[in-house]
């Protein structure tokens, strides 16, 4: 097996980072969901030779890719799709909020919660509103479906996915999904997949299942959002695709970003198509790495009073529940503390914070060394 690094920590600051230059240098942030690791070396070997050839003109995605991208759905999801189903985005909020257009001027979104915060916003974005919906939460995180059931109004026209969730991490089963596709089709909703982080199945036990593929009789109503930005560390260059089966629903959906949404840029296609093509190996081994460090937070989270937190399945994201503390922000109490987490706030939980975990272990050992004396300091 090849050695790969994950130990190097590499200096990001001065770089024009969000994460690490949204906050004083002297906090250390583990707020945003891009990895601290290098990307894969077959990736950076891509990049390195569509450099050396020295033309950055407009592009599109090569038949390779897309012949890479369908047997993928083909072998990882067993789903086969054909080649105009696939609409190339720069980003998976950019396709949020196009399928937001889409729904009449007064819809309603509806978001179970916590969520990602793009997913708040995509609603008012386009003039329409998001209704929230809290998740229940017991020996796992789940959906309320009796909650989603009672917020439906002759406005829902949506309802927003994420599997694996974010930030929770759960992966949600064949027959969770068998409940969204009963509940979608009996309110007549249209249906976003996030499936962005379909990869980072962390728990042996747990798999990815994609809700259209494995239910296809709800292909006709669900867009599918997938990209290689989170498996292989390469969010920042802005290249997703979505799933849309439907026909008459993509003729809807890819017009809306005619004039107003970049196409993808050369280096995104690059970089997927040899992610996905030859990264196998390299995301093999960072699933290793993501368990040890999923691992050492759980450890770290279960030795103090006041914190706890679900073992996330998928994801490399600790969701931690911080009321037992008793304070009115806890991430601002983490920040006093030099430790910048996603505040839970955005998410629709302000006494909840979220940490990404996906770091070299000399520098989890300074963000777990930083949260203990946030959470010693609050008693």
């Amino acid at each position: 097996m090849i050695d790969f690094d994950f130990t190097t920590v590499i200096d990001r600051r001065d770089t024009g980072s969000w994460k690490y230059e949204s906050f004083a240098p002297d906090v250390l942030p583990v707020w945003i969901a891009d990895m601290d690791f290098a990307s894969p070396p077959c990736v950076l070997d891509a990049l390195r030779a569509a450099i050396d050839h020295g033309v950055f003109g407009y592009t599109k995605p090569r038949d390779q890719l897309v012949e890479i991208i369908l047997d993928r759905l083909a072998t990882r999801h067993k789903w086969d799709v054909n080649a105009k189903s696939l609409v190339f985005l720069p980003g998976l909020v950019t396709a949020l909020n196009l399928a937001t257009a889409l729904l009449e001027p007064d819809a309603e979104v509806l978001i179970p919660t916590p969520a990602y915060p793009p997913f708040h916003h995509c609603a008012p974005n386009q003039g329409r509103k998001t209704v929230t919906v809290d998740m229940t939460r017991g020996e796992r995180w789940e959906m309320d479906f009796d909650a989603l059931d009672a917020a439906v109004t002759p406005q829902t026209g949506m309802l927003v996915l994420c599997n694996p969730q974010n930030p929770t991490g759960r992966a949600y089963t064949l027959a969770e999904l068998q409940q969204v596709a009963e509940f979608v089709t009996r309110h007549d909703l249209l249906l976003v997949s996030d499936e962005i982080h379909c990869d980072l199945v962390l728990d042996p036990a747990a798999t990815h299942t994609s809700i259209a593929a494995a239910i296809p009789e709800i292909a006709d109503r669900t867009i599918t959002l997938l990209a290689a930005s989170k498996t292989f560390n390469i969010a920042g260059l802005g290249c997703s695709f979505a799933v849309v089966e439907n026909g008459a629903l993509r003729k809807r959906f890819e017009p809306t970003h005619d004039g107003l949404v970049p196409q993808v840029n050369q280096l995104g296609y690059v970089a997927t198509e040899a992610g996905y093509a030859h990264g196998e190996p390299w995301r093999v081994a960072l699933i290793e790495q993501l368990r040890t460090n999923r691992d050492r937070v759980m450890e770290t989270v279960a030795g103090l009073d006041g914190v706890t937190m679900i073992e996330p399945e998928a994801t490399y994201l600790a969701w931690i529940d911080c009321r037992e503390l008793g304070l009115d922000d806890p991430a601002k109490h983490f920040v006093r503390h030099k430790l910048a987490p996603g505040f839970g706030s955005f998410y629709g939980d302000n006494q909840s914070v979220r940490i990404n975990f996906a770091t070299p272990p000399a520098n989890l050992d300074e963000v777990l060394a930083r949260f203990t004396t946030g959470v010693l300091a609050a008693r």
